[in-house]
Order: structure tokens, then sequence, then C-alpha cells
């Protein structure tokens, strides 16, 4: 065993004491480094995930939500954007009387005479609805399906008609009939899909309405009837179905 003179003992000491210490502050000078990484770089993308998460809709899944007046004496408006905040996708109409709109999940899209253009978020609406769609129920649909096999199929799945329901068609179509305020239509040969739902109404009696929007999204609008070549239906049972009044001054408060 070697006995080292006090004073090298303790400048070894010495030295060891500095190297923890130079250690300790490096250490945190590299946390620190990370650290301020991490704010600048991913503290900004999650909060905007959360925003756009929270954007993409609030609304619990299988929750159809209705936006219109009630009395066509009475006028409320509300931003297409609420359709957003209401569900997955939905229909509505201009406030200006002058053409249709569809939300398909990520935009907005104006229908006039069955084509389809790009719709400011912003743009007031009359009427419209969105849905939270998560089906209950897919299945095939042979060829020549149309309009009244449609409903006589919804009607089938959901044969209680005080009960909300959603449905989309997905597929290739021969032909879809379009209804317009800025006049009617027939898209030929189109890929795209049927956005429909059912409601009890306001009086109790079953209101149904039924949307198109083209893959390509260039044509749509309000269906009066089709053909379809080949395709899919899903149906979504809606047991919370919210009607919201547009005209009454509180939903004019909340919806702006």
């Amino acid at each position: 065993m070697v006995n080292f003179p006090m004073p090298i003992a303790n400048y070894a000491i010495g030295i060891g004491k500095l190297t923890i210490e130079k250690a300790h502050v490096c250490g945190y000078n590299n946390c620190m480094k990370y650290f301020k990484h991490f704010s600048v770089r991913i503290v900004p993308m999650l909060s905007f995930a959360a925003i756009l998460a929270g954007c993409a809709s609030t609304t619990p899944y299988d929750q159809l939500t209705v936006f219109g007046a009630g009395d066509a004496r009475a006028k409320g408006t509300l931003p297409a954007y609420r359709l957003r905040s209401a569900g997955s996708w939905g229909a509505g109409k201009l406030a200006s009387g002058k053409a249709d709109m569809v939300f398909d999940g990520l935009y907005y899209y104006r229908l006039a005479a069955g084509r389809a253009s790009a719709l400011t978020a912003s743009e007031a609406l009359s009427e419209g609805w969105g849905v939270r769609f998560r089906p209950d129920l897919v299945v095939a649909l042979p060829a020549n399906f149309n309009k009244d096999a449609l409903f006589d199929r919804v009607n089938r799945a959901v044969p209680d008609t005080s009960m909300s329901c959603a449905f989309r068609v997905t597929g290739q179509f021969a032909d879809v009939a379009i209804a317009s305020p800025a006049g009617n239509a027939s898209i030929r040969n189109p890929l795209g899909n049927l956005y429909g739902i059912r409601t009890p109404g306001l009086d109790g009696k079953p209101r149904s309405e039924l949307w198109f929007l083209s893959a390509d999204y260039s044509a749509g609008g309000r269906v009066t009837g089709f053909n379809l070549a080949d395709g899919s239906l899903a149906i979504d049972l809606c047991p919370r179905c919210l009607f919201i009044n547009t005209a009454l001054p509180q939903a004019e408060k909340n919806l702006k």
C-alpha cells in the first residue's frame, strides 16, 4: 500500500471534486439544451395537434345534430364550420337560398346545378346537419340498387321511425339525379358517396335527406334519385338526436 503525502492527496481530491462539478454542470447544460429544443419544437406541435383534434369534433359518436329555425317564418343562420364541430360529415342550405352545401369531413363544398366548388367555412347557412358517424351495419349492395330500395333497406334495419339514423352509400353509380335552387342536373357514371339521414322530425313524422358528392369533388347536390352500379351501404343508429333552433337568441349568440 502506497501512502501519498497530504498535499498530493488533497490536490487529487480537489481535481476529483472539480471533475464531478464540471460533469454536473455539463449534464445540466445538456438537459437545458434538450429541454429548450423540446419546448421550441415539440410543445407547439402537440398544442397544434390538440387544437386540430378539438376542431375536428367534440360531439360523441352516434349523435346527429340538426340545425334549423323550426319555422319557415323565423330566420336564423349558422356558419358552415359549425357542421365540423357537430360531426364527421354533414350538409345544409346556404342562407342566400341560391345553393346547397356538403361537408365531407375535411372540406366544404358549394353545390349548384349539380356542380361542386370550394366553399369558405364562414359561409352562412339557413339550416344544416352533422353526424358523428360510426356505422353499426355495413352491407354490400347489388347492381341497379336505387333510392326506393335504399330507404326500404334503412327502414328494415331501423324499423322504429322515432329513432334517428345516418347512412352512407359508397361506390360507382350509373347515374345520380340532383335537385338544386340553381337548376336540376343528372350526373352520369360518377364515383362517390351518398350521405343521408332520417329523423323523426319536429312534427313527429319521419324526415329524410340524401346528398351526393363525387370522389373528384367536382359534382354533387341534393339527390332525388340514383342507380348504383356497385357499392356498399353503412348505417349508423343515432340514439342521440339534437335539434338546435337557430332562430332563438341563445342559439344565435352561441353559434357565431
